[in-house]
């Protein structure tokens, strides 16, 4: 017999061998149902996830109807899209395929990224399909007549459906392991001397008055309503917007009551109890979700440098954030968010010499401080580059005229290069400048704050000096305590190893230690506190026991 033959006759065999057991083990139609409904399972969990994630603004409500309306689109456009296909190539059950795909589709989409949503949707899709598979032929395939290959086939593919649910919930709700996080210490006998100066995070000697500005009535924003102290005018932004049209700028104005020639100057205000004058010091937040406000996540920095003798003013730009409708941010929001800061600044110039103003004299006009947040750091130092300029370098026909005493400008966790100023790295002179940034940061995830670190220069004498600060187990969100521990929305929160970061308590230590020294050094000329930005073990009882570069 030739080798052929011999290969010939075991194919037969193999071929004949799994014909017989095909016939025993072959899914019926209730397999396809029970497929069709476990992939409909998972895409109505992903709904209801969806309208608790959303966060429109808009409530509840409507976050669960335009879940649940994308998805009853999703769904059936999806699967007759796929029974198109399925017509054509007649190798599928169509309508059950076409189900499977269409909830694929909306779990993919929950999941955002393609490369993250697609092969989660994949593995969901297996999963759960495979679970209402099994469970329809347990409950209406005659399980128990079956034949004995099928029942442990059908038994084994119940059982790893189960434990795939059983290992997404752990997944999902796990904080995440310790594994490979670094435990070294430098050695004690290689400490320097403990600086001798006040502890900087501490509070100062000064009764801490707060206050809110703003235009007065913000339909979203009730301390920004009728109530604030002081009422500040609108200030046209259209010439940044140009080509900001169409349902997505309708759909902004719907929300906020306001389009782009009418943003409001807003902020909510911590300041010394005396007579001043006190440092003025703007702090701008970053990116979040628009509808979770994040300018109230400064007040322990207000609480503290307020009772040290500066004045703080949290600067609100929700208006410019990204959320449902409205993702990515507002374009070119990255230039207009500095520019902002310097017309929240020509306010205090002017209430600082008006009569009967609440800070009337209060504010020394020759010592300011910017300071911003992710997208709100790189925005403090394009504050600082538009404060030398004369105009705005993507439009000449914008003029500015500021010129403030900007001492320093505090990037934390900064963005760099959303905005390039005429497509060029974006200088800045003549100020001191610190950036700060955590190695578990997941938003930001490289240290930018350094790049522009490297464009910092001096062009003339002065007590100017540039530090940044790398801190083992701080992300992004603990900054800010609106922001939290979790750097990326929900559900793709629930993916981060989360357990080895430090408590958010800590790590705001760790920035009021930092910025209460570089402002107290830059603002006050206490220059006592230098050796701190020179090796952070001089300040080792200030800080959280973590290491730091």
């Amino acid at each position: 017999m030739s080798r052929w033959t011999r290969a010939t006759n075991a194919w037969l065999r193999i071929k004949q061998w799994w014909k017989w057991n095909w016939i025993l083990i072959h899914p019926g139609p209730e397999v396809r149902r029970g497929a069709a409904w476990g992939a409909l399972a998972a895409a109505t969990a992903c709904v209801v996830i969806a309208g608790l994630c959303l966060k429109t603004g808009f409530g509840y409500a409507f976050d669960f109807a335009f879940a649940i309306l994308f998805a009853a689109l999703c769904i059936p456009l999806t699967m007759l899209a796929v029974m198109l296909l399925l017509t054509i190539a007649r190798n599928l059950p169509r309508l059950a395929t076409g189900i499977m795909v269409g909830s694929c589709a909306v779990v993919m989409m929950l999941w955002g990224p393609p490369a993250l949503g697609v092969p989660i949707a994949i593995v969901v899709g297996v999963v759960e399909g495979a679970l209402g598979a099994t469970i329809a032929t347990l409950v209406a395939g005659g399980f128990r007549q079956a034949a004995l290959r099928k029942q442990i086939l059908v038994s084994v593919l119940f059982v790893g459906a189960v434990a795939g649910n059983v290992y997404f919930v752990w997944l999902f709700a796990h904080a995440g392991s310790m594994d490979k996080i670094i435990a070294w210490r430098p050695p004690a006998e290689s400490m320097p001397a403990k600086l001798l100066a006040e502890n900087p995070s501490a509070n100062g000697p000064y009764r801490v008055q707060q206050l809110f500005y703003g235009v007065g009535n913000d339909i979203r924003r009730p301390e920004y309503r009728a109530s604030v102290a002081i009422k500040t005018r609108t200030i046209d932004a259209s010439d940044f917007f140009k080509d900001f049209k169409g349902w997505q700028r309708w759909a902004r104005k719907k929300y906020w009551g306001f389009d782009v020639d009418k943003l409001p100057l807003n902020a909510r205000v911590w300041y010394p109890e005396g007579p001043g004058p006190f440092p003025l010091v703007l702090i701008v937040h970053g990116n979040h979700n628009m509808s979770d406000f994040s300018d109230p996540g400064y007040a322990y920095l207000g609480e503290l440098l307020a009772s040290r003798g500066f004045i703080l003013a949290s600067i609100d730009e929700n208006f410019l954030n990204g959320g449902l409708f409205h993702d990515p941010p507002l374009k070119p929001g990255s230039a207009a968010r500095g520019w902002l800061l310097l017309e929240h600044l020509k306010l205090w110039k002017e209430w600082n010499q008006a009569a009967g103003n609440p800070f009337q004299g209060k504010v020394d006009q020759s010592r300011i401080a910017l300071m911003g947040h992710s997208r709100g750091g790189e925005a403090a130092a394009t504050a600082a580059a538009f404060n030398r300029m004369k105009y705005y370098p993507d439009d000449a026909n914008i003029k500015f005229d500021y010129g403030f005493a900007i001492k320093a400008v505090v990037a934390i966790a900064p963005a760099d290069g959303q905005y390039k100023p005429a497509e060029q790295d974006r200088w800045i002179s003549d100020v001191s400048y610190l950036t700060l940034q955590g190695a578990q940061d997941a938003d930001v995830s490289s240290f930018l704050g350094s790049r522009q670190w490297d464009h910092v220069k001096y062009t003339q004498p002065g007590p100017w000096f540039k530090a940044e600060i790398y801190a083992y187990r701080a992300n992004h969100g603990q900054f800010n305590t609106v922001w939290g521990r979790t750097d990326a929305g929900e559900p793709l929160s629930w993916l981060l190893n989360l357990k080895p970061l430090m408590p958010g308590e800590e790590q705001r230590r760790i920035s009021e230690t930092y910025i209460s020294a570089f402002l107290e050094a830059t603002l006050h000329d206490r220059r006592e506190y230098l050796p701190l930005f020179q090796d952070w073990r001089v300040g080792r009882e200030w800080l959280p026991d973590t290491l730091y570069e």
